[in-house]
Parts: C-alpha cells; sequence; structure tokens
C-alpha cells in the first residue's frame, strides 16, 4: 500500500487520533504560497505586513505551522479560524503538509484573497520540508546585520499581552545565544541561495528604498505592483494584529539600522565567533574585524571563558 493511502487509512480508521507518516514527503500541494522567514528580528514581520497589504496576498500573523505547531488555540489566533475549524483540519489531514494547506485555504477564503502566504522566521530552518510539500512556493529570506539583530534579540519577546493589556517582558536574553542563532538561522537560508524559488531581502535596503525592494518581491513572486504595500500600517487588519511587533502598525523607519554601534558593549563584540566575524564580513556588513575594536585582545587576556567562546 502507498505511504499516502496508508496515512489516510490508518487517520479515518483512527478518527484522526493516529497520524501515521505526519512528516511524510508524499504529500504534494499545487499551491504557489509565499512563505517568509529569517533569522528572527530581521524584518520578517514588515515584509509581512507589506505583502499581507496587497489585494492578492494573505499572509497572516506568525503560525509556526509549517514547522510543526499544533497549539491549535494559537493557530486559531494567528489565522482568525474558530479553534473548531483547525481541530476539523487536523482530524482529517493525513500529514503536515495537508493540514497546512487545509488550514491556510480557509484563512485565505475567509480573507477574499487568491494567494497564502505564511510567515514565520523558524521557516527558514524548514525549507526542504517546505518545498517537499509545496513545490511552487516561493521563499523570501529576510536577512540583516548580525550585530542589529543580537541587540533586538537580546530583549525579545519585548511585550506581551496579560488580561488584554501589552506588558513589558524585561526578558534579558545571552549575548552568545543571540549570536549563535543569527549564524545558524542565516546560514541555513543561504544555502538555498541557489534555487530560483529563493530570494534574498536585506532589511536595511527594505527600509531604505521599501518601494524599489518590493516592487522586486512582488516581480519575485509574480505578482503586479500595488501602492497599497506601502501604506500596509494603515488597513484595519494590521492594527492591533502583532501584539509583540508594534512597530508593524507604524510607516516604515530606518532608524533600526546601525543600532549595534551604541548598544552592542565591548564584550558582546567579543563574543562574536570567527564564524560570526566571517559571515558579517561574507554578507558585506564589515570589511574585517576592526569593528571588534580592542574588545577581542581586553577579553582574552581577562577571560578564559570568552576565550573558548571565540574558539568555538
Amino acid at each position: 500500500m502507498k505511504p499516502t493511502i496508508l496515512s489516510k487509512t490508518i487517520n479515518r480508521l483512527s478518527c484522526g487520533r493516529l497520524k501515521f507518516g505526519w512528516w511524510s514527503s508524499a504529500f504534494q500541494s499545487a499551491a504557489a504560497p509565499v512563505i517568509i522567514g529569517g533569522c528572527g528580528r530581521s524584518g520578517t514581520t514588515l515584509m509581512r505586513a507589506m505583502l499581507n497589504a496587497h489585494p492578492n496576498l494573505h499572509i497572516g500573523p506568525e503560525t509556526g505551522i509549517l514547522c510543526g505547531s499544533l497549539n491549535m488555540d494559537n493557530l486559531a489566533g494567528a489565522t482568525g479560524l474558530a479553534v473548531a475549524d483547525v481541530r476539523m483540519h487536523h482530524h482529517r489531514a493525513s500529514c503536515l503538509g495537508d493540514f497546512v494547506e487545509r488550514v491556510m485555504a480557509q484563512a485565505q477564503a475567509q480573507a477574499g484573497k487568491p494567494r497564502w502566504g505564511e510567515k514565520s522566521p523558524s521557516n527558514v530552518v524548514n525549507l526542504a520540508r517546505i518545498f517537499q510539500f509545496f513545490p511552487q512556493a516561493r521563499f523570501i529570506h529576510m536577512i540583516r546585520d548580525g550585530r542589529d539583530v543580537a541587540c533586538s534579540l537580546r530583549t525579545h519577546p519585548k511585550y506581551q499581552w496579560v488580561d488584554g493589556r501589552r506588558l513589558e517582558t524585561g526578558i534579558i536574553n545571552p549575548w552568545e545565544k543571540c549570536i549563535v542563532r543569527w549564524v545558524s538561522d542565516t546560514n541555513a537560508g543561504l544555502s538555498w541561495r541557489y534555487d530560483p524559488r529563493y530570494i534574498e531581502v536585506r532589511y536595511e535596503d527594505l527600509v531604505q528604498e521599501p518601494e524599489r525592494i518590493i516592487r522586486q518581491v512582488l516581480s519575485f513572486i509574480d505578482e503586479p505592483w500595488d501602492s497599497s504595500v506601502l501604506n500596509y500600517h494603515e488597513t484595519h487588519d494590521e492594527r492591533g494584529r502583532d501584539g509583540a511587533n508594534p512597530g508593524v502598525n507604524l510607516p516604515v523607519y530606518s532608524s533600526a539600522r546601525s543600532r549595534w554601534m551604541q548598544e552592542l558593549p565591548a564584550q558582546a563584540r567579543a563574543l562574536f565567533t570567527p564564524q560570526a566575524r566571517q559571515l558579517l564580513i561574507h554578507l558585506g556588513y564589515a570589511v574585517d574585524d576592526s569593528w571588534v575594536g580592542d574588545a577581542l585582545a581586553d577579553d582574552a587576556s581577562t577571560s578564559s571563558t570568552n576565550q573558548l567562546c571565540l574558539q568555538s
């Protein structure tokens, strides 16, 4: 018996409780969704908001569904569907790809738009599976200066909703964790850069020349130009939809560029491994290691712990 048939049979006989072959690559959709990913704090939310303002595209808040998220309440909240509908789609789906298509197709229809998309930063590390399920998909890899990313990840998520109020979290993440994530996620995306279904967009370019960059993106995903993408912050769909990223409700601004110059302390600069520093050079964000200053030499002579970090 073929894997797809066996999966559907077991799913039906178990009333949806058993999901044999849930991660199976046998499922393939004819849909051509627009997928956005990249290291967190690299502009994925801004790209999503802009494209979602296009009359042909429905790309709601982050779901994580393509990476296997099965929190029904969260999926319902992000897609605007009833929890019962999300559970029904999970009950009937034969595999993850089938589940994604069912949920997103309903969300797309509910929004009255002909094409769906999904934005989750972690999509960048799951491209092989995404392209297996959706071979006609188009992927937009958001890239940002790793020093700015580290500064932003340091306090992310900055806000959370409690009893209907947006409160600051006070989170302080380790610098090492932020740096390692940027290197890992960015390299995962770069490994696909020669695939015709993949495009790279620099956050810095997007906020500096939004119209030029979005025109290139729309051409890549085969959608016509529409000026509404530049007025994304004025649409009813965006107001209040993304509490963890309040900047999405503002016009494009470039003040977050090069924030590392003021916010990245010497001890944090010293924690950028040789791999991280080389990636900055490879991407054109640095020409050499001079931006680190004396932090490397000072830290190497005073801290064996940081010395180990630099050699990792």
